[in-house]
């Protein structure tokens, strides 16, 4: 289907290239794109041209409003007053901020605008008011169409005719492709931060590990003093009577398995042997537990990075054969 698309393209003057870009550069691709399609379509003039008239549109259509409120009143129909502050509305939502008038800018005030017109123009044409209208119109004016609705009609044309030029330029194009470099952004930056997060992790790990090392050096050379059995033949006691202790609220009753633990602290023979082997198994417990934990974290975030690098691949897939079927270019993007 790409063939065939591609085809018309060139067929129809529109001719292929291929180019090769980072992936990380797409977005500033795209705006280069944006502002190539602007230039050659002078859409910066045509937009600012097309503001002026929508400004002239509102003022005239503010003043008719005027008029036709205050005969709205005279004649004292009501409904018509309350339709006409809704075409008011609709003409309020054409303003312009001087500094705020991008293309898509306008573009999100044109769907505004249509939007409150359909709404107005359908309760104009449901109405009697449609064709009995005279009640608003200077004294002696004859007109055969409900002036509010040519009104409202040469709105939509203006709107109409912009839009039009907006969509033979391509910039609708540009735009979905902008919107998609957003996406790949987006898994670009998660990517980047688990990566940091990975490499967090693993760097916590080695660090735990080469603790941990250290700890199982240390043991084995206390392994080698004589008074190493003693402590196997003690070391399930303790560690029991210690449990107990923690757990006991009873004050006597934890004196007494303190007075037992010191006598199976004696029956080793060295004391400082026996505390240094506790404290190195405590903490090599901890390390391990520690390893274990950074190894899973590890092992997430690999996944998770697996899992966001075949989205944006899929993403990026998508995005050069909308290019391609779009703008006719061939790209080629490196990660």
């Amino acid at each position: 289907m790409f063939t065939k698309i591609r085809g018309w393209f060139q067929k129809n003057g529109v001719t292929t290239n291929s180019s090769s870009i980072h992936i990380n550069e797409i977005a500033d691709w795209v705006d280069q794109k944006k502002k190539e399609a602007m230039v050659a379509h002078k859409l910066e003039e045509e937009t600012t041209n097309h503001i002026n008239s929508l400004k002239d549109k509102r003022w005239v259509l503010d003043n008719k409003l005027d008029e036709w409120q205050q005969r709205a009143k005279q004649a004292r129909n009501t409904d018509i007053g309350l339709l006409l502050v809704d075409v008011r509305k609709m003409a309020d939502l054409l303003r312009f901020p001087n500094d705020k008038n991008t293309l898509s800018s306008i573009l999100d005030i044109h769907e505004k605008v249509d939007a409150a017109m359909e709404a107005v123009t359908q309760k104009i044409e449901k109405s009697s008011f449609k064709d009995n209208f005279a009640f608003i119109l200077p004294d002696g004016s004859t007109v055969s169409i409900n002036p509010v609705l040519q009104e409202l009609q040469e709105i939509h044309s203006l709107l109409g005719q912009f839009e039009q030029t907006v969509a033979l330029s391509g910039f609708h194009k540009i735009k979905t492709l902008t919107e998609k470099s957003i996406t790949i952004d987006g898994y670009s930056d998660r990517l980047y931060q688990s990566q940091q997060q990975l490499k967090v992790f693993q760097e916590k790990h080695t660090l735990v590990q080469s603790k941990q090392q250290e700890k199982e050096a240390e043991l084995q050379q206390l392994q080698q003093d004589t008074a190493y059995a003693s402590f196997l033949g003690i070391k399930d006691q303790r560690s029991k009577l210690m449990a107990e202790i923690e757990n006991n609220p009873d004050f006597h009753q934890r004196f007494e398995m303190k007075q037992r633990l010191d006598a199976l602290a004696k029956a080793v023979g060295n004391k400082e042997l026996l505390l240094k082997l506790e404290d190195i198994e405590y903490r090599m417990t901890h390390f391990r537990t520690q390893s274990q934990r950074l190894q899973e974290e590890i092992v997430r975030v690999q996944e998770e990075m697996n899992e966001v690098s075949q989205l944006r691949q899929r993403e990026t897939e998508f995005f050069t054969n909308l290019v391609k079927v779009s703008l006719g270019q061939d790209i080629e993007i490196k990660a």
